[in-house]
């Protein structure tokens, strides 16, 4: 609805990503995609504190990137299928969407230091590490152009 979604054919791995103009979502996006129902699931104090962490992270790229960016905001591959090129499909069809929309710069962030390698050998550079103070968890921000 204010990006794009990709899913492999046989389902072992989904992308979300978000075009600049949409990044971060604003609530009523969030709403409106569905994410409404998370502090129903999780609830009220996760939440927030996925939110304060998320709008730290969110708030340094939106500051650092420029006019045509990109945002790949998440990428999950079945655990039984890691390894096996499903990550890098994804991020390289993402890529190749964003591109055709005009967008020349793309962000990723990760809070897994074992991710930071692997976006590293997918083109992207480390560009910021922060431990966001709301959550006590690093958060890398990376960019590929």
């Amino acid at each position: 609805m204010f990006g794009g979604v990709i899913v492999t054919p046989d389902q072992e791995g989904a992308l979300i990503w978000l075009p600049g103009k949409n990044f971060p979502l604003t609530l009523s996006h969030e709403i409106k995609s569905g994410m409404g129902g998370i502090p129903f699931r999780i609830g009220i104090k996760a939440t927030l504190r996925l939110m304060r962490h998320e709008a730290a992270a969110e708030k340094w790229i939106r500051n650092h990137a420029g006019d045509h960016f990109g945002y790949i905001w998440s990428v999950g591959v079945n655990n039984a299928s890691r390894g096996k090129g499903y990550g890098r499909g994804l991020i390289d069809e993402s890529i190749e969407q964003m591109r055709r929309q005009g967008m020349n710069e793309f962000w990723l962030k990760t809070e897994d230091p074992k991710n930071v390698a692997i976006y590293q050998k997918l083109g992207f550079e480390l560009i910021y590490e922060k431990i966001v103070k709301s959550s006590g968890v690093t958060s890398w921000m990376m960019r590929r152009r």
